[in-house]
């Protein structure tokens, strides 16, 4: 019983791990309206606390129209979010004009 617990935690934390390695392929960019806190904090110059952030602002207020949007989440800076502009991108989910 033991070996089948470990067993299914192995490959839980296999397939956790799968998104937020592919959020980084070359020329691909993370999805500021669909991605996970944990795909953000992965994003270099972001954490856990700024991640759990940009997420909750996208659940109260909706997707984020632009990216100059995130300066509104505590913690985002105008140099932060230049910084994070390399590995994240925008499209609108609800099917709203973006902005970007």
């Amino acid at each position: 019983m033991n070996l089948r617990h470990n067993i299914a935690a192995a490959v839980i934390a296999a397939a956790l791990l799968i998104p937020v390695q592919g959020a980084f392929a070359e020329g691909e960019l993370l999805n500021i309206n669909t991605a996970t806190v944990e795909q953000l904090a992965q994003v270099p110059g972001l954490n856990e606390e700024l991640a759990t952030g940009i997420v909750q602002y996208r659940d109260d207020m909706g997707d984020i129209q632009s990216m100059d949007e995130l300066t509104e989440v505590p913690g985002i800076t105008k140099e932060l979010l230049e910084s994070i502009k390399p590995h994240v991108g925008l499209e609108a989910v609800a099917g709203a004009e973006c902005n970007c």
